[in-house]
């Protein structure tokens, strides 16, 4: 676990948050899965709260095909500077996210279609995919979502005064 930070693997990954805040909590991903979607408000509460506290989001797409689609064009979307907006827009997609919900929620947000197209294809969209696998594997990752804050791994969906007093008792130790 401290590999990953000591390498600053996550540095590489989409973020929201204050980058400079005193505390990193990864949350491992994937975008059909209905508890992620559940604590995603769980979320931004705590980043509207506590302004010391950075949010790392790790693609981790195990559910599907349309998932693995949908996180491909997720980490697309960070060349156009529009990640954040992209990811909690599929994030809030009731039902299953698929091809077309991808393709028709980059437009709302205004992402140039044929650019995230062309941009999704980059090898190194894979590479980060790729990794993302590995690092769940040597964490033993086996589901989503799952928060990692210092050392400790945190699986399934967290409610706010969960993840508060987390966060709380991090900082104090």
């Amino acid at each position: 676990m401290n590999d990953y930070y000591d390498r600053k693997i996550y540095e590489t990954l989409p973020y929201t948050g204050n980058t400079s805040g005193s505390l990193v909590v990864t949350e491992f991903i994937d975008y059909n899965c209905g508890y992620c979607k559940s604590v995603v408000k769980t979320i931004m509460d705590v980043l509207s709260e506590d302004k010391k506290v950075n949010f790392v989001f790790v693609e981790f797409p195990i559910l599907s095909q349309q998932s693995y689609f949908a996180a491909k064009a997720s980490l697309a979307s960070k060349n156009q500077d529009l990640y954040n907006k992209f990811h909690l827009s599929l994030m809030t997609i009731k039902g299953r996210v698929n091809e077309e919900k991808v393709f028709s929620t980059a437009k709302e947000i205004g992402l140039d279609i044929d650019q995230l197209k062309i941009d999704m294809n980059n090898p190194e969209i894979e590479q980060q995919l790729v990794k993302n696998r590995e690092i769940a594997k040597l964490l033993n990752l086996n589901g989503t979502p799952a928060f990692i804050i210092g050392d400790i791994i945190y699986p399934g969906a967290l409610n706010l005064n969960k993840l508060k007093e987390i966060i709380k008792q991090f900082r104090k130790s």
